[in-house]
């Protein structure tokens, strides 16, 4: 599970067994914004507010996405060919930064991708 906190402090993201869920931070009823097929992990707000960046298993590979906070327009940021989690935007929201990691099963082998924010 996580959770991240919008820039505004209004709302929280939350990741619970594959699906993104939006709810207020003072406390109420949580709606999901992905479905369980997305397999949807990891939420981290732009520092706007206008979209949310997650790694999800979508398209067989751990990959990162982004999204409005209602689950609308997913857009894919990057085909890595590896494994893509835990995305971070850059202050200015133009850019996402996350590790991608190959050939898990031999060891680790990650390197940090940056890729331009859509």
């Amino acid at each position: 599970m996580a959770a991240a906190l919008s820039p505004d402090g209004r709302t929280l993201a939350i990741d619970l067994l594959g699906t993104l869920w939006t709810m207020p931070a003072s406390g109420g009823v949580a709606k999901p914004i992905t479905d369980i097929s997305m397999d949807a992990r990891q939420p981290s707000w732009s520092p706007d507010g206008t979209r949310i960046a997650f790694a999800s298993n979508r398209l067989s590979s751990y990959e990162v996405f982004t999204m409005n906070p209602d689950g609308s327009d997913v857009q894919l940021v990057a085909n890595t060919d590896g494994r893509a989690t835990a995305p971070q935007w850059t202050r200015d929201g133009n850019t996402l930064l996350f590790p991608i990691c190959h050939n898990i099963a031999l060891g680790v082998d990650c390197q940090i991708y940056a890729a331009p924010a859509r």
